[in-house]
């Protein structure tokens, strides 16, 4: 999969990354549309400061997507081939970098 990883002021190299393994409380979103919002525009043109971002690491958090895997203890509400939205409030108190709980979904349709 491709990536955009944060390599400081003026530093976003867009790398290929293994496809995470998601656990039994996890889905595996594919990416199918990205927002950047003001802070992402921010930190590339001063860096990171206290932001929250390290340098090596995934940036982006706007995004819709496909549901593509489901972990066996997740919601039988949320299947594959959903189009969902994350919420980016959501993913950043789950705090987890590459999946997010069920409760960070919306359905698009």
């Amino acid at each position: 999969m491709k990536a955009a990883v944060y390599y400081g002021e003026k530093g976003i190299r867009i790398e290929d990354k293994e496809v995470p393994r998601i656990g039994e409380k996890d889905v595996l979103v594919r990416n199918l549309r990205a927002g950047i919002c003001g802070t992402d525009i921010n930190i590339v043109r001063t860096g990171a400061g206290d932001r929250g971002i390290s340098i090596g690491a995934e940036f982006g958090h706007e995004m819709v997507g496909e549901i593509v895997e489901v972990g066996a203890e997740v919601s039988k509400q949320i299947t594959t081939g959903m189009i969902v939205g994350i919420n980016p409030i959501t993913a950043k108190r789950v705090g987890r970098r590459k999946s997010l709980e069920a409760s960070g979904f919306q359905s698009m349709y």
